[in-house]
Parts: structure tokens; C-alpha cells; sequence
């Protein structure tokens, strides 16, 4: 993990469609016991933090270690590879579930066009192509490199870089006040919550409202010097154009804006995707609800119009005793609103339910 921190000074990605083995192994200590949790260091480099290995012969530090995990597990084993343990370490909580609703898959011969294609690896690759700020060490000194083929070789160094670090990306007055706003905001929710499990994930929550309006920043501002690129006017030299909308190395409002968005978005699915994940073992998680209440809100989604419990019970006929219930606790958890309509007789209307927004 070092070596791989070490050599990818931007960070990488460890994806995986299916995270079961990966999170099941991160609880596991070495087999001489001096390994420690990998829990523990993964933690760490959920901050950004530098790490270090140190082994016979040899010594490994990465400054800046940095690592994203993305993948898809069973909501049955998501439940017992985050178990309370991992939400009281901090582990779990830095995670982000989401749960799609499910779909009726059918044939669609709509494709992605050539250009939209084209423009999406453009933009990869430019962002890719980003470079980090260079740190050149001093003229003839020894340097240890680290060598493939084994151990560690010695070269002299002459004024070249030696490492890399990140370039600090500043955040504008108008975009520090939304950030402050949504911070208190979902302190304040915090203390009204209920569940342990998700107070945590709230917390690390407001840090990732922050690190999404980086991305959304860097994003824009590549994009904005594509399409600078692609409607250059020859007859007007590059100096001579406007100044860009977006300042690079200033984050505005309208990127933490979008980001804020983005966040409220995961906490609903956060309450929604924990409330499900009750009653299955003594070492998972309780927070409140159970697998109907998954059901009835995925139904919901599915019909995209507001329901009647009427409706709601026919559905799940085997569970309709308990349908009121679960319905009750979804409007207390802010998962679902009840609202009246009003039928076509005078003086009569029917409760009805749908997605809080």
C-alpha cells in the first residue's frame, strides 16, 4: 500500500463490483500479530495523511497517501462487512451507500452519440493531465531511489524534482459563507438524530460537501479551457481574450452550491439505505426500520407518483398488517410525507404518500 501511495502522488482508485472480500480482509490482523488493523490506515488515508512502512532493508513514506474504494456488495453482506465495530472506528462511516431503486430492465437501442463520447474523454484526459507542483531537491546530493528490481539504488541529483505536492486551491468569500451554512445546518441535524450510525456519517459528510466542490471546481475549469482551445478566433491573440469566467486555483460559489446539493442528496440516502439494515445479526447496526419499509419506498420510487396506503397494502398483500407501521415510522424519519388530495365529491379527500424531497 505504501509503494503504491509513494509511486501515485495523486492518489488512486480501488474499484471493485464486488467489495465483499476487500472490506471482509480489512478487519483481519497479520498473522504475526504486528500488522494492526487495516481499518486503522485506511482511516488515514481517508485524511490525506502520510504513511510509512519499515521493513528489513528497507524504509517506505508517502506524504500525501491517498486512496478512494468504489464498488458495488449485497445489501445482505453490507450489512455484515460494516458491523457496529466499523461504525464505532470511524470505518464504516466514511463511506457513501447509496441503493438505486429497482428497475424493470428492457431493450433500448439508444447509444451514447459519438460527440457526447468523444467530449467525456477529452475532459477525462485533461484532468488527468493536470500536474501537481514539482519539489526540486538540491544540486549534487545523493538520493535514495527505490529499484524495482530489488533493494534500494544510489544516484546523484542535480537541481531535479524529487517529489510532488498538491496545488492548494482557494475558496472564494461567497463560497466559504454556503459551506459555513450547510455546516451549521447539518450540525444542528446531527443533534436531533437518533441513530449513533448515522450522526457519524453526517460528520463526515460535512468534509465531503467540501472535497465534491473541489471536484466540481476542477472539472469546470478544465472544461472551460477546452472550450477556450476549441473557439480560439485567429484573428485575435491569446492575450488579447477576455479572462476566464473561472478563476483555476479559486473555488466559486456556484461549484460549492452544486456540491452542497449533491451532499443533501446523500444524506437522504444514508437515512434511507440504514434504515434497512436492522434485525439481520447481533453485530450489524440497528437503526430503525426493516425490509418492508426498503420495499415500500422502492415502490414509491417506481410508480413516481404520490400512493394511497390502500394501494400501498395491495401491493404487499402478505405484509399488509404491518404496512401502516412502516408507513408511520417512513413519515417520522422524514423518508416519506403525507399529503391530502382532494377527490372529485365535495368534502371528501384521501391520504396519500410520497418521496420527502
Amino acid at each position: 500500500m505504501v509503494k503504491n501511495c509513494a509511486e501515485n502522488p495523486r492518489g488512486f482508485c480501488i474499484f471493485s463490483d464486488e467489495l465483499t472480500t476487500l472490506l471482509k480482509g480489512m478487519g483481519q490482523y497479520c498473522k504475526d500479530g504486528k500488522g494492526g488493523n487495516a481499518q486503522s490506515i485506511f482511516n488515514s488515508l481517508f485524511n490525506g495523511e502520510g504513511i510509512e512502512s519499515e521493513r528489513i532493508g528497507e524504509n517506505r513514506y508517502a506524504p500525501h497517501a491517498f486512496v478512494c474504494i468504489l464498488g458495488g456488495i449485497q445489501p445482505g453482506l453490507a450489512r455484515k462487512c460494516f458491523d457496529q465495530e466499523s461504525f464505532e472506528s470511524g470505518f464504516a462511516s466514511r463511506f457513501i451507500p447509496v441503493a438505486p431503486p429497482l428497475r424493470v430492465a428492457t431493450w433500448n437501442d439508444a447509444v451514447i452519440g459519438e460527440e457526447t463520447e468523444d467530449a467525456y474523454y477529452r475532459l477525462i484526459f485533461a484532468i488527468l493531465a493536470l500536474e501537481m507542483e514539482a519539489v526540486y531537491g538540491p544540486a549534487n546530493v545523493e538520493v535514495s531511489e527505490w529499484n524495482p528490481n530489488g533493494g534500494n539504488s544510489i544516484s546523484v541529483t542535480s537541481g531535479v524534482p524529487v517529489s510532488c505536492l498538491p496545488i492548494l486551491i482557494e475558496t472564494a468569500p461567497e463560497a466559504l459563507e454556503v459551506y459555513k451554512e450547510f455546516y451549521d445546518r447539518t450540525a444542528a441535524e446531527m443533534v436531533a438524530l437518533e441513530d449513533d450510525n448515522i450522526r457519524g456519517t453526517y460528520e463526515k459528510l460535512r468534509t465531503y460537501a467540501a472535497r465534491l466542490a473541489l471536484v466540481i471546481h476542477v472539472t469546470r475549469a478544465v472544461e472551460q479551457e477546452l472550450f477556450l482551445k476549441r473557439n480560439v478566433d485567429p484573428s485575435v491573440a491569446p492575450w488579447d481574450r477576455s479572462e476566464p469566467r473561472i478563476d483555476e486555483l479559486e473555488c466559486d460559489v456556484e461549484s460549492m452550491r452544486t456540491a452542497v446539493t449533491l451532499t443533501e442528496w446523500f444524506k437522504y440516502e444514508v437515512r434511507r439505505v440504514y434504515s434497512t439494515w436492522g434485525g439481520l445479526a447481533d453485530e450489524t447496526p440497528k437503526p430503525k426500520g426493516d425490509p418492508l419499509q426498503q420495499k415500500i419506498v422502492e415502490f414509491i420510487e417506481q410508480k413516481r407518483t404520490p400512493i394511497t396506503l390502500r394501494e400501498v397494502k395491495r401491493k404487499f398483500r402478505s405484509e399488509s398488517d404491518a404496512v401502516s407501521g412502516a408507513i408511520d415510522i417512513l413519515v417520522s424519519q422524514d423518508t416519506l410525507e403525507e399529503i391530502e388530495y382532494e377527490k372529485d365529491k365535495p368534502g371528501r379527500r384521501k391520504e396519500m404518500y410520497r418521496l420527502r424531497k
